[in-house]
């Protein structure tokens, strides 16, 4: 059996691992260890039939059958498994277990066309007057979910990038770029179009306090900042007004801007989305078998992410009015920006 200890020490170890992985990997572990599952090979297949006949979703059982993997393979480093514990003989009866059901691949889910209307949903409800009951603070709940909905628009960020900006980091409004750090403790770049900076810009000078927070509650939690499932159920009120895919969530926005990109022009073959593995990218099917560790570059909008052999490609497209002259010193970052200015400037 686990104890608390040892899981404890695990995800310690876990550097670079976001807060939600943590939190993931603990869930299952602490799981794991409530059902009273030995340490032995079969472990992870015991696992996996416990989860299943408790009804978790396909995803959260993966998710939780791989914390406890790589528990294992941190106990194998380690030299702390039990005695005659073999690590590839728990993978096979997982394996044999799993059967027919086996690990079913990433589902892409086409966003929704009307996805837009939502952005257009706030920006067209009317604002509260002062006046009103409640007046001051219903404004500044709508004010804020149009930037909401306009930064999650013009970004594609991760939901839980979007919700954890402050106003230093959008300067009010008035930066155009942000550097933030997001998912696996990276650093990215969110764009935000002129629509996008005047609605925070909006939003901001509406407000009279000193939070630092860029979205925050004004309602119970006064100022502290907005959760993930305060944006999730801003996004779902127009999604169920509007009648849109009832699977529209703010993942849907980084979803359809990347097929705007593909309209745009962007060879498919660039598009890592969302999900990278080593060697390959789960998001859209496009596997890339001689990269071993992905190159963690992100175009402008944080879902683009290239690996190291595409980068070495887009060096030397024949894009002269983006792409460094040869020899030239290569600043990915940069590059990455001017590349992504230059399919979506004008289009987005």
């Amino acid at each position: 059996m686990l104890s608390p200890t040892l899981i404890q020490t695990f995800l310690g170890s876990l550097t670079g691992a976001s807060a939600n992985t943590i939190a993931a990997y603990r869930a299952g572990l602490t799981l794991f260890a409530q059902m009273a599952i030995d340490l032995n090979e079969s472990c992870l297949q015991q696992f996996d039939v416990q989860l299943n006949k408790r009804k978790f979703a396909k995803a959260t059982c993966q998710l939780y059958v791989t914390s406890l993997r790589r528990l294992l393979d941190h106990l194998d480093a380690n030299e702390q498994l039990p005695p005659g514990f073999r690590r590839a003989s728990a993978e096979a009866k997982l394996k044999a277990g799993l059967g027919k059901r086996g690990r079913s691949g990433y589902r892409h889910r086409v966003a929704d066309p009307g996805l837009p209307r939502i952005v257009t949903y706030y920006d067209d409800e009317p604002l509260p007057e002062i006046n009103e009951k409640d007046g001051p603070r219903r404004r500044l709940e709508l004010l804020r979910s149009r930037a909401i909905m306009h930064t999650l628009y013009a970004s594609a960020g991760r939901v839980s990038e979007v919700a954890s900006l402050t106003r230093a980091m959008v300067a009010d409004g008035r930066a155009s770029e942000v550097l933030i750090t997001g998912k696996g403790d990276k650093q990215r770049m969110l764009l935000l179009t002129s629509e996008a900076q005047e609605k925070i810009r909006a939003y901001c000078n509406a407000r009279d306090d000193s939070y630092d927070a860029l979205f925050i509650s004004h309602r119970r939690g006064l100022g502290q900042a907005l959760s993930r499932v305060s944006v999730w159920q801003a996004v779902k009120k127009a999604t169920y007004a509007l009648g849109l895919s009832k699977i529209t969530s703010p993942h849907s926005f980084r979803h359809f801007r990347a097929t705007q990109l593909l309209n745009e022009g962007i060879h498919r073959s660039f598009l890592l989305l969302v999900h990278l593995r080593s060697g390959t990218a789960c998001g859209n099917g496009i596997r890339f078998v001689n990269e071993k560790k992905p190159h963690p570059l992100f175009f402008a909008y944080s879902f683009l992410e290239l690996g190291e052999g595409i980068v070495h490609q887009l060096r030397h497209l024949p894009m002269d009015s983006i792409a460094p002259h040869p020899g030239a010193e290569f600043d990915e970052i940069t590059f990455a920006v001017q590349f992504t200015k230059h399919f979506v400037g004008n289009g987005f």
